[in-house]
């Protein structure tokens, strides 16, 4: 029995180095009740995919979310969702005015390669919000060919979007958050790995931590 325990940890273990996975993220604690209650939750790529589980688990914690992305017929079905996880959240606790002044979760679409439209998109935050405390930055496109056949217009394409537009959103949002003093910017990102030549070096390399 015991070498067959060990051998399972072994596998285990050998399956999360072979793959992206982040073995502390599984040994890490989970967040204390109440630690995202009122918190102000900035979504970039909240669609699909792990942008709308992070949105939809900050509203299961009482926050407060807003969801950017360019399909917008989506976000608004996350958001009617996303609006009842924080009501059911929020059922048995006290309300403060915030809870019932701001709504649970905002739509804010936006195209994160404009960056043109990055500082009024942050103004509407401000706007409804007063303020943020958290900015995650999920958007990105993948690319799955090899680096050898891929082209450099489309290497350009992956720089600006899974790189240099967080970049220039980061810049806009930090600014506020050294003034007041708090904050966090959260990126979604791939843990590195060993590689070889036939996997997609060039979206691995602007997505890695």
């Amino acid at each position: 029995m015991l070498s067959l325990i060990v051998i399972a940890i072994v596998a285990a273990v050998g399956i999360l180095l072979a793959s992206d996975a982040n073995i502390s993220l599984y040994l890490a604690p989970s967040p204390p009740p109440n630690a995202f209650k009122d918190k102000v939750v900035w979504v970039v790529g909240a669609s699909s995919g792990i942008g709308a589980q992070l949105a939809e688990d900050f509203s299961k914690q009482s926050a407060k979310v807003i969801l950017s992305s360019r399909r917008v017929d989506m976000l608004n079905v996350l958001a009617e969702k996303c609006t009842d996880l924080y009501a059911k959240s929020i059922s048995h606790g006290p309300t403060t005015t915030s809870d019932s002044l701001s709504p649970a979760a905002l739509v804010l679409p936006l195209d994160i390669t404009k960056h043109e439209d990055h500082e009024k998109a942050f103004a509407e935050v401000l706007r409804v919000y007063g303020r943020i405390d958290i900015l995650v930055l999920n958007s990105g496109i993948y690319e799955n060919s090899p680096a050898i056949h891929t082209t450099f217009d489309r290497a350009r394409e992956l720089m600006q979007v899974n790189f240099l537009s967080f970049v220039a959103l980061t810049k806009v949002v930090l600014p506020y958050m050294v003034e007041k003093n708090y904050g966090k910017v959260i990126l979604i990102a791939l843990s590195s790995r060993l590689l070889d030549h036939n996997y997609p070096l060039l979206y691995v390399s602007n997505r890695s931590q």
